[in-house]
């Protein structure tokens, strides 16, 4: 494992989110894996990122403000 310390004054936005998945939960932390299929490249891109989330690796995706789901036929 490699734990990383997040302040709003480095990323504001991604310490927004921990702080409103405690509030939430009361778990003051998110686990992040990485992000690819098994046996392809990490995912690098956004156009990787919705081409996952086409082939039904994945629910859902947030990319900036937009957040897409997948459609109910991917799989």
């Amino acid at each position: 494992t490699r734990p990383q310390t997040v302040t709003g004054e480095h990323n504001r936005e991604y310490e927004k989110m921990i702080r409103d998945f405690e509030n939430l939960s009361g778990i003051p932390l998110v686990l992040n894996t990485s992000f690819n299929k098994h046996g392809l490249p990490i995912v690098c891109s956004p156009r990787h990122a919705v081409e996952h989330l086409q082939w039904g690796c994945i629910d859902g995706l947030v990319l900036g403000n937009y957040v897409a789901k997948r459609a109910e036929d991917a799989r």
